[in-house]
């Protein structure tokens, strides 16, 4: 994969990483994302969805029905609003995250965040 140079580089800080282009900020995700706690506790909120790399993040389809959940074990599954990063933390190290345009909702293991805004920090 090849990206555009930058006019100029500086040390991220981060030895995997290596430098970063010179007008980026570094900060930490937490300044930058703030967790959604939404579950689903009585009322089911819109389409199961899943996160890919590849497609983004999609209305989950099954190939089989009888893999379709019922309401009643949908309760604990995160609820993901339209704006949120979905984050699929099983399939971190092959880009499962996303910013949703759906709302609906998510595997317990996946997390859901909001972007913070300069009022936020």
């Amino acid at each position: 994969m090849s990206f555009p140079r930058y006019p100029t580089y500086k040390p991220s800080g981060v030895e995997w990483l290596g430098e970063v282009p010179g007008t980026w900020s570094i900060q930490k995700f937490r300044h930058l994302f703030e967790e959604s706690s939404e579950k689903i506790e009585k009322e089911v909120c819109g389409d199961m969805l899943s996160v890919s790399g590849y497609r983004g993040i999609e209305l989950k389809q099954y190939d089989d029905e009888n893999r379709r959940r019922r309401d009643e074990d949908l309760v604990g599954y995160r609820v993901d609003r339209s704006g949120q990063l979905v984050v699929n933390t099983m399939w971190l190290n092959y880009a499962g995250l996303g910013f949703s345009e759906l709302d609906g909702h998510v595997s317990p293991a996946y997390r859901a965040y909001w972007p913070r805004t300069d009022e936020d920090t």
